[in-house]
């Protein structure tokens, strides 16, 4: 089964054989880090959208956002500050990066997607973590 619909994995894919310039680098670090935990948020709700075999552990997702403000407010920052509604194409390079590094292409199926996200959990990878098996 190919890629259908018009989620985020869509997308992921539009943006991973686009043929435009990557997307301008955030102007610091916090909105840096801010950008790579949004993007790894929702790249673990679209595995649990496309995967039966997982949801969130919204426990793991609630530690993970404490040591965020944790680590922006010893930046100077927090969470409310950079909690801004991003278009899709600040992701372009987090997307492709992640297509590129799990070999996505134009047959890229759903089971491909869900291989990564059991990949994803086993390795315990920041979107691994957010994963918990159903049981």
């Amino acid at each position: 089964m190919k890629f259908g619909g018009t989620g985020l994995v869509r997308c992921l894919m539009a943006s991973a054989f686009a043929l435009a310039l990557p997307a301008a680098a955030p102007a610091d670090e916090a909105s840096d880090l801010m950008l790579r935990h949004e993007f790894e948020e929702r790249m673990a709700k679209q595995m649990v959208e496309n995967c039966p075999a997982f949801e969130i552990d919204r426990n793991a997702v609630r530690v993970r956002n404490l040591k965020l403000d944790l680590k922006l407010s010893q930046m100077g920052s927090s969470l409310s500050a950079l909690s801004v509604r991003r278009p899709a194409s600040d992701f372009d390079g987090l997307n492709q990066a992640f297509a590129v590094r799990h070999g996505f292409g134009q047959a890229t199926t759903v089971g491909d997607f869900c291989a990564v996200a059991d990949r994803e959990h086993a390795e315990e990878t920041p979107i691994g973590s957010m994963l918990k098996q159903v049981e």
